[in-house]
């Protein structure tokens, strides 16, 4: 969660200007504001009666990093060092595997008629960013030898999804408070990779 200083941050302070600056949103608590950024803006199941949840939720919350981490985590990482890879180079293969599981939405954005160009961008920046996350997970897998935890940690991610820079934008209700927002991105990434840093240097 530390990575995500940044968002949550935001999450925080949208909840908090929207009490501020919003009509609509006179009489409420905080916690009132923080559950309609949180469910209406971004999607957050209401319950944890998964069978209650929209279809897209259970799908990206519950059977993707399911489904995802007992195939190119559980099985495959055994796998790769039954064939004598080292864990070093299991945590960057696995991930490849992974990144080119998700080149299949390129077909699909070109199917629906996106330029080409606008679709080998968003192809490559996913193949990127879901590799990096696969090298995490195959680490995590490796040092933690649960799998599971590794699938909460996959869920979280999906619900957080790409940190968003809209609070760059004029408009925003955060605006005002960007650099607040900023100092936390800095701060959660500094301090993921220092701790990442500390935990390798205690295991070494």
């Amino acid at each position: 969660m530390l990575l995500f200083l940044g968002p949550l941050t935001y999450i925080l302070l949208s909840a908090s200007q929207l009490l501020k600056r919003a009509n609509s949103t006179r009489g409420w608590r905080h916690r009132q504001a923080l559950h309609h950024v949180l469910v209406e803006e971004h999607g957050m199941p209401e319950t944890l009666f998964f069978w209650e949840w929209r279809s897209e939720s259970v799908r990206n919350l519950i059977i993707a990093p399911l489904t995802e981490e007992l195939i190119y985590r559980s099985a495959l990482i055994p796998y790769l060092l039954h064939l004598n890879y080292t864990p070093t180079q299991v945590v960057f293969i696995a991930p490849l595997f992974f990144g080119f599981a998700h080149v299949h939405h390129a077909y699909n954005n070109y199917q629906l008629g996106y330029p080409l160009k606008t679709v080998l961008l968003q192809s490559t920046f996913q193949f990127t960013y879901t590799s990096l996350f696969g090298m995490y997970a195959s680490w995590a897998c490796l040092v933690w030898g649960d799998v599971f935890g590794v699938v909460f940690v996959h869920s979280f991610c999906n619900f957080m999804g790409l940190p968003s820079l809209s609070f760059m934008g004029r408009g925003d209700r955060v605006y005002e408070k960007r650099w607040i927002v900023i100092a936390a991105f800095v701060v959660g990434l500094v301090g993921f990779i220092s701790v990442f840093w500390v935990f390798e240097m205690k295991r070494s």
